[in-house]
């Protein structure tokens, strides 16, 4: 007021007045405003027009500042909010990721005491490589060799012909399983491999297809003749794979593996092994062979015994007896060869299997399988410690899931819909799966050790019993039978239920990656990997759709092609695998090129290119804008995994003295109001926090603020602002390309007037421009418009400026008045004040 009055402002100045400054409606502080308003109201009343404008415009510039982080100023609301409520939710997730990282120790552990996997894998490599790496060739003297035509060195999958067989069971299976002389002692009568056992007897099995008139089992075939039948077919006898016969063949029930043995329940799972190995064999079985022998089907067994007790030459003479009497002849579908071993030193059974496939195409095919498992799982407390802290953690799982729940404020469909909730319920629910699987298991094995007990007892029933004790040999003969057909049949339900249950349990290994995603948002390092897989699922999940769709249609055009000639590419599951292994690199071109090197060529150039160069590209390039734009989204300044380890103690300590309690926090944050909170206001809604605390607390949410400002375009964003710009620019050079054609116009038609003028004679003035162009019709009037509205405001702005500056001499006036009354009042003796006297007075001068 006094520097008003100093000035003597007059009323006609006024209209140069300026209004209050903007940055009370900006948000800035009152104490800016005021030191503002104090050193800029005199040069303000003063000014023109566009200093008013840029002196405000300087306001509204220290309004909407960036806050520095360290600067003692408060946080939002909602930035307190989410950075409590993220803080909340790394904890809980720490906790629930202890449980779960515990959890999947000792499910690991489980799995590798159970099955000791090293142990187990030697023992099953040395079986099946001598099963299948074992050479026969037909050479000396014996009771078989001399009638058989039996070429070369071979192994099992070179078998061709019968005779191959019968030389493969005589110079592999009997030498290496049936010790030479009957009355062997003990200890090596049932040893075989040097350090295994075999319990139970060498089982000889085949399965017998349907013989029947090629004219009867495919009417349909032609060609046809005038009769409507196709003398191709006519007295041609076929074997349709899929009909298996039970009746006895050749000698009958006078020599055994003659006519069918074992119930048809044995039938049924020895059909599942066969499908199993089928499938294991795809790349030498066609669609048609494996189909022959799908699990759903059932087949008769016949069975030949061949047992160890009996010695070699009995063996022998058992094989011959078999060849002599065509037990494999056209109608045999599958051969297998049976046997079962025990490893004392590393506690394993091996139940091995040789199986050869007789095609349709008339192929053999021969493989091995085996199932090897411990004999006791639980030979130490460790084991059943470990089991014990499974099941014990499983519990806490689903405690903690059911506690997860009812905490939730939704309802029970809103939390069953998230999908983290889902995989918890999945992965529990599996859990008890797998509890119950491994408990049927160890149930199961208990009675195939009775099975093995019965088969050892009846072997012992032989010792001590002469041949020519008929009727004491014949009991001992049918004992022995009972137990190891009944060991035979348990065997290979329980080596079905062995493949099903370690399928699950490595499929349940899998399962408990996934749970690891959302624990990795306790570090925010490790939360950038998983929020860009999380981002980038559902562009992988439309890449993935086509670039299947191109795999797909590269295998059919491969397997139709190189089908008939290439193993790999005859089966359609072979050749999806082919073509995966062609994307990696794998392949051999001269293969591929054998009939037609321009066809391979070029499908190999069409399919790297198409699938390799361009496909595999893309995938590349979606993870890595999303892992960009995952990268812009994370604080730069999060520490490593390494430092929070490092400093996990002292923040235990800290927490356990004073903790944050962010929920709680969040509950006091629903009260407040205002969209500012200082640290005197949480101080006062929190007063368990400390000071530091609190502070720590600001400053992480102006950092968290900062980052949102400051955060970075991802490749996409990016990529779109380049297109964008390129696409505007290319536009303006097309705008500024016309409205040069049109400028050259009008200069010609300028210099065409000018011609035409100096031909009539009539004067030309050389200083008359060419007429000007607008660039839209209508800018014109907008012109107009906008000076007159320009015109309105500054008037508007002259009558505020004159109105405020009266309102100021107004005030003036009664300050001075006021200050007055003050005065004349203070020269009176303060001793003699009394303000109850005085106060009519003073009220009646205002």
């Amino acid at each position: 007021a006094e520097q008003l009055q100093a000035e003597d402002v007059q009323p006609e100045d006024a209209q140069h007045a300026a209004p209050p400054s903007l940055a009370t409606l900006t948000g800035a502080s009152s104490s800016h405003y005021a030191v503002t308003t104090k050193q800029s109201t005199s040069s303000f009343l003063k000014a023109d027009l566009n200093t008013v404008v840029n002196e405000c415009s300087k306001d509204v510039q220290y309004a909407m500042r960036p806050l520095s982080i360290n600067s003692n100023v408060a946080a939002r609301k909602d930035t307190l909010i989410a950075y409590c409520t993220n803080k909340a939710k790394r904890r809980s997730n720490c906790m629930g990721t202890t449980c779960w990282v515990t959890y999947f120790i000792f499910y690991a552990a489980l799995l590798l005491t159970h099955d000791s996997v090293p142990n187990v894998s030697q023992v099953e490599r040395h079986i099946r490589g001598m099963l299948e790496g074992t050479t026969y060739e037909g050479v000396g003297k014996g009771p078989i060799l001399s009638t058989l035509p039996v070429s070369g060195h071979k192994i099992l999958e070179d078998l061709d012909t019968p005779a191959d067989f019968w030389t493969y069971l005589q110079d592999v299976i009997i030498p290496l399983f049936i010790p030479p002389e009957m009355d062997a002692p003990d200890t090596v009568q049932y040893r075989a491999l040097r350090y295994n056992t075999i319990v139970g007897d060498i089982r000889l099995q085949q399965v017998r297809k349907e013989k029947k008139q090629c004219s009867d089992a495919y009417p349909d075939l032609g060609p046809f003749d005038e009769e409507s039948k196709n003398p191709l077919l006519q007295g041609f006898w076929c074997y349709p794979s899929r009909n298996m016969v039970s009746n006895c063949f050749g000698p009958g029930a006078g020599l055994e593996g003659f006519c069918a043995a074992g119930s048809v329940t044995d039938g049924r799972r020895l059909r599942a092994t066969q499908a199993s190995s089928a499938r294991a064999a795809k790349k030498k079985m066609g669609a048609a062979s494996r189909e022959a022998f799908s699990a759903d089907g059932q087949s008769a067994v016949y069975n030949v015994l061949l047992n160890q007790h009996d010695g070699r030459e009995s063996a022998l003479e058992r094989i011959k007896i078999l060849r002599d009497n065509d037990w494999i002849d056209s109608q045999t579908a599958w051969l297998g060869i049976r046997i079962l071993f025990l490893n004392p030193d590393l506690g394993i059974f091996s139940n091995a299997m040789a199986h050869v496939f007789i095609a349709p195409s008339g192929e053999m095919v021969g493989l091995t399988n085996a199932w090897t498992f411990q004999a006791a799982p639980y030979e130490s407390m460790g084991v059943i410690a470990a089991d014990v802290m499974f099941v014990l953690t499983w519990l806490v799982l689903c405690v903690l899931f059911v506690k997860k729940v009812r905490s939730h404020t939704v309802s029970m469909k809103e939390t069953l819909a998230d999908k983290w909730m889902q995989v918890d319920c999945v992965i529990i629910m599996c859990g008890f799966v797998i509890i119950f699987l491994w408990l049927y298991y160890t149930f199961w094995l208990s009675d195939l050790h009775g099975d093995v007990a019965n088969v050892a007892r009846g072997r012992q029933a032989f010792q001590g019993i002469s041949r020519d004790d008929t009727s004491a040999w014949a009991n001992a003969e049918k004992e022995y039978s009972q137990a190891r057909d009944a060991l035979a049949l348990n065997l290979l339900s329980f080596c079905d239920y062995l493949d099903n249950t370690r399928i699950c349990y490595a499929w349940y290994a899998i399962m408990l990656t996934f749970r690891f995603v959302p624990a990795f948002e306790v570090q925010p390092r490790l939360l950038i990997i998983a929020r860009t897989l999380e981002l980038a699922f559902t562009d992988l999940v439309h890449f993935f759709i086509i670039f299947f769709t191109m795999l797909f249609a590269a295998t059919i055009s491969g397997m139709f092609y190189f089908g008939h000639r290439v193993s790999e590419f005859s089966d359609p599951s072979t050749a999806f695998e082919k073509c995966f292994q062609l994307i990696l690199g794998d392949f051999n071109f001269d293969e591929l090129a054998e009939e037609s090197q321009l066809f391979a060529v070029g499908w190999l150039a069409l399919f790297m290119s198409s699938l390799v160069f361009v496909m595999l590209n893309m995938l590349l390039a979606i993870i890595l804008d999303k892992y960009a734009m995952a990268r812009t989204e994370a604080v730069v300044t999060s520490p490593t995994i390494l430092q929070q380890l490092w400093s996990l103690p002292a923040r235990l300590r800290r927490s356990a003295q004073s903790p944050h309690r962010y929920r709680d926090v969040l509950k006091a944050l629903e009260k407040v109001n205002t969209e500012e909170i200082t640290k005197k206001n949480l101080l006062n809604l929190c007063p368990w926090l400390t000071y530091h605390q609190v502070e720590n607390m600001l400053r992480a949410c102006r950092e968290l603020e900062l980052h949102q400002l400051e955060m970075a375009l991802s490749i996409t964003d990016a990529t779109k602002l380049v297109v964008s710009i390129k696409s505007s620019v290319k536009n303006m050079a097309e705008v500024l390309n016309v409205l040069s054609a049109r400028r050259k116009g009008r200069e010609r038609s300028h210099e065409r007037a000018k011609a035409v003028a100096q031909k009539l004679g009539v004067e030309w003035d050389a200083s008359m421009p060419p007429p000007p162009e607008r660039l839209d019709a209508a800018s014109h009037e907008r012109l107009l418009k906008c000076q007159e509205r320009t015109k309105h405001l500054e008037e508007f702005l002259h009558r505020a400026m004159g109105y405020g500056v009266r309102r100021l001499k107004e005030s003036n006036s009664r300050l001075i008045l006021m200050e007055n009354t003050i005065r004349e009042n203070l020269q009176m003796s303060p001793l003699d004040v009394q303000p109850e006297q005085h106060a009519p007075e003073l009220r009646r001068r205002g």
